[in-house]
């Protein structure tokens, strides 16, 4: 029997409860969706396969693994954006925004070193401006503090509030008329420019063929972590109209899914 984590537990119980709850039944696989859910499984069990759902960027970087080839442990699964995705965003944002120069990253470096992004910034002739942590100085003060350092793109990354609040940063790119893009197609979906997101029905799927090879006898140690390999490119042309952006005919060939 396979058991699904979710990303956050319904009200009166927490994730812990929830991984206890299947660890007792037992749960012949447990399939976690994000971080959270995935500490509280990783907690409650050593032997019961976890498939990891996406979701989560670098399952080495944060200790869950000893490699995504081998990961050492009862864990298998896809990640969530690979690091050089981010790299990826940022060089389609450049292409798509004429003139830009500045771009300031809203949610930090992400799991791409500095290194890395200073490279891919100096490559495409632009700047990185690097903005507090909203959840701490508010939206309106990061925005405010965007345009006081002369910003003139925005690249939203997971964390930091941007996944709960991809509304309100998307209302506040049009007035503050920063082009954005963003790491999850749901942003644009809720008025936000465009994104480069990881394929989820791609990343679902192979997670299912991954939870039924388990199913039918492999072990999880002989299952590396995969990576997503397929990825859309979103744009809202009503955000776009929003902030006189005039999209070329060469940028929008490229775009695999088109709102408004």
């Amino acid at each position: 029997m396979g058991s699904a984590l979710p990303a956050s537990g319904p009200t009166g119980a927490s994730l812990d409860d929830l991984a206890a709850e299947l660890v007792h039944l037992p749960a012949d696989v447990i399939v976690a969706r994000g971080d959270p859910p995935l500490v509280a499984a990783l907690a409650a069990t050593s032997s019961i396969p976890i498939v990891m759902l996406g979701w989560v960027a670098d399952p080495v970087a944060a200790g869950y693994a000893e490699s995504l080839a081998h990961p050492g442990r009862n864990l298998t699964g896809v990640t969530g954006t690979p690091p050089e995705a981010h790299i990826k965003r940022l060089q389609i944002l450049v292409e798509a925004v004429p003139g830009i120069s500045r771009v300031a990253l809203f949610g930090g470096f992400a799991d791409t070193s500095r290194a890395d992004w200073t490279n891919a910034a100096r490559s495409l002739g632009v700047a990185l401006i690097s903005l507090p942590d909203p959840l701490q100085e508010g939206f309106e003060a990061v925005f405010q503090e965007a345009l006081a350092q002369r910003a003139d793109g925005l690249l939203v990354l997971t964390g930091q509030g941007s996944n709960t609040n991809g509304a309100l940063i998307a209302s506040l790119a049009e007035r503050y008329r920063l082009p954005a893009m963003y790491e999850l197609g749901a942003s644009v979906t809720g008025g936000g420019l465009m994104a480069y997101e990881a394929r989820e029905d791609d990343i679902e799927r192979r997670c299912a063929d991954i939870v039924d090879r388990i199913l039918h006898g492999t072990r999880t140690v002989d299952l590396p972590i995969e990576r997503p390999t397929r990825f859309n490119l979103v744009v809202n042309l009503a955000a776009a109209r929003a902030i006189d952006l005039d999209l070329a005919p060469d940028f929008m060939a490229q775009v695999d899914q088109v709102i408004g």
